[in-house]
């Protein structure tokens, strides 16, 4: 019996496992460039979201401070003789608002008792996005009068692309109120309207009930 014995190269043959193409290569750059740029999508829509959220959230922190604030002195009403109760809306000019209250700050100084009140808005120099600033000015009516010159004028806030009075009495809507003698509306309506940034604006609304602040 004869046996043969074949011999091969191991070069022979083996033309299979020689890399990757250029077609593969470019195949697989394009699908990591797909995956990535989803990924940054994602992250960016999140991060958007996030941004838009505490900007949101700031605006109405900022409102319900204001809001609380001016509920508190309006219910706190306290009618002065020669004094009224005097505010307007934005139809012609920029709203503000007047009155006297029992609810003196710590920028009366260390007069207590009952204080003339005053918010305006006005445009705000320190922004270049055509917003106003909301003001506040607190005259103390006991002790020592002060004159223009040294009332205090407090920012409150910023930001604000309009401001609104209106005044309820009688089943009517008033654009201005001039309350001599001390008169009342019954509703006081207060709208604010925040620019965050620009082109972003949120309006936030409220009324005050005063007509159980009414003198006799």
């Amino acid at each position: 019996m004869n046996w043969s014995i074949s011999h091969h190269s191991c070069s022979e043959g083996s033309t299979g496992d020689s890399g990757f193409t250029l077609v593969e290569v470019l195949v697989a750059i394009s699908l990591l460039t797909i995956v990535l740029t989803s990924i940054y999508g994602i992250f960016s829509a999140v991060s958007s979201a996030k941004e838009r959220l505490d900007s949101d959230s700031t605006d109405y922190q900022l409102a319900r401070v204001l809001f609380d604030r001016l509920g508190r002195e309006l219910r706190s009403y306290h009618p002065v003789a020669q004094l009224s109760f005097k505010g307007r809306g934005s139809a012609d000019t920029l709203s503000s608002l007047e009155f006297t209250t029992r609810a003196v700050s710590p920028l009366a100084g260390e007069e207590t008792g009952i204080a003339l009140v005053r918010y305006w808005l006005e445009p705000d120099p320190q922004s270049d996005q055509n917003t106003g600033v909301l003001l506040r000015s607190e005259t103390p009516l006991l002790g020592a009068v002060k004159s223009e010159t040294e009332v205090r004028v407090l920012r409150l806030a910023a930001g604000i692309a309009e401001m609104d009075l209106r005044f309820y009495n009688s089943g009517q809507w008033f654009d201005s109120w001039d309350g001599q003698g001390g008169a009342l509306p019954e509703l006081v309506e207060i709208s604010l309207r925040l620019e965050s940034e620009p082109g972003q604006e949120t309006l936030f609304r409220s009324a005050f009930d005063l007509a159980k602040g009414k003198g006799p």
